[in-house]
């Protein structure tokens, strides 16, 4: 499964992918959030510097002995959560987070940012499915080629054996 990130798109994406939560690994893989403005520009929600982390002493009454690593407290900084700019250039595959339907038929888009900006994006529900399948075909297809090679090479030393696969 692994890390992913979180993305909200307020750009019209169709109905599957519109302000709703998505899921991507072509971000940063460590559970950022990400949204996309109405006019198609990428930002990072980020918390950085809004709560400390504060240690509980042992003198302090609020501490738990039975605790060994859970003696903290978050304490609020008074500063808010930031929207940045997120100027990446790459193509970024997103699906919904919660689906119910068949994982052949799970919605995926693959977006195209440019400096931050979505320039183009692709429905590719199901596609991967269809590369599956043409590579197990092909790896059937060889697979098939190699046992009739060493078939007729086995044919060789057994007439019994030439003749049936002379006829098949």
């Amino acid at each position: 499964m692994g890390l992913y990130d979180e993305i909200r798109s307020s750009y019209d994406l169709g109905e599957q992918f519109t302000n709703v939560e998505m899921q991507t690994k072509g971000l940063a893989c460590a559970m950022t959030r990400y949204w996309i403005s109405p006019d198609g520009y990428l930002y990072e929600l980020t918390y950085r510097e809004t709560h400390d982390f504060v240690e509980i002493g042992e003198d302090d009454e609020r501490y738990d002995p039975k605790k060994l690593f859970l003696n903290f407290e978050w304490i609020p900084t008074g500063k808010h959560g930031k929207v940045e700019p997120c100027y990446v250039t790459d193509y970024v595959e997103v699906y919904p987070a919660i689906w119910d339907g068949d994982w052949h038929q799970w919605p995926r888009l693959k977006l195209h940012f440019k400096l931050g900006k979505l320039i183009d994006y692709e429905d590719i529900t199901g596609q991967r499915c269809q590369r599956l399948q043409t590579i197990g075909l092909m790896v059937i297809s060889k697979l098939s080629m190699r046992l009739k090679s060493f078939l007729i090479n086995l044919s060789c030393m057994n007439p019994t054996l030439n003749e049936t696969l002379r006829t098949n």
